[in-house]
């Protein structure tokens, strides 16, 4: 099976012209310049729908983003997509197992954050990954994994590992085969095999297309399963 994947365009629609077996967007898929949820139903028909109808895939997934509030609070508005939406759901294609969810930890209040150092409620909700997943795909990153963002976004220097810590401890738990998610802007992109330490085989894959200046700099990543 091969998968191509990306995360965090925000508005960007960049031109695919691989093919493939399954497409992924993990989340962040509306534009940042407007949040209203007319507006992103509107871009959803109008621009991203279209854009969507010209990448040669058999089954393409998403899931939302903290950005795309249009799914956490007026899901009536959604228009018509050619993809299928998982929110703590899944869905098999040819034996594979896929399971997607939108939640990240808390940070500005944005659309499917956990509350505020709520830990039971981001174990809860992790708990609902099932045992059997073969591909997961999270629009946040595990702690330890494609989540260092730079420090002096908190006036020091250096990186700072902002990960889900309950989430990685799900991933060693069901061990996937592999990992997909985002929400942090080119720092961790690429493939990351596991810690070398955990007898684990998941491999996991930042695949936010976007730098920190939400320009387009990155490529789609290409996973073969």
């Amino acid at each position: 099976m091969k998968i191509l994947t990306i995360s965090d365009t925000h508005g960007n629609l960049p031109e695919i012209n691989d093919e493939c077996d399954v497409f992924i967007h993990a989340g962040d898929i509306c534009p940042a310049i407007n949040h209203t949820r007319s507006f992103q139903s509107n871009w959803l028909k109008d621009k991203f729908n279209p854009w969507l109808k010209t990448i040669d895939a058999k089954h393409k997934i998403i899931i939302a983003g903290n950005h795309d509030w249009i799914w956490y609070d007026a899901k009536n508005q959604v228009p018509k997509l050619d993809c299928i939406y998982l929110e703590d759901s899944e869905v098999i294609i040819d034996g594979i197992k896929f399971y997607g969810s939108p939640w990240t930890p808390h940070f500005c209040d944005w659309a499917f954050n956990f509350r505020m150092n709520d830990f039971k409620q981001s174990k809860r909700q992790w708990e609902q990954i099932p045992l059997d997943t073969d591909v997961l795909i999270t629009h946040g990153p595990p702690r330890g994994h494609g989540d260092l963002v730079k420090e002096h976004n908190y006036g020091n220097q250096g990186y700072k590992r902002l990960g889900c810590v309950q989430l990685m401890d799900r991933v060693l738990e069901v061990d996937p085969s592999i990992h997909i998610f985002g929400h942090f802007h080119m720092n961790g992109v690429g493939a990351m095999s596991d810690m070398p330490e955990l007898p684990q085989k998941t491999v996991f894959y930042n695949v936010s297309v976007l730098d920190e200046q939400y320009r387009l700099k990155g490529k789609p990543t290409i996973i073969k399963l």
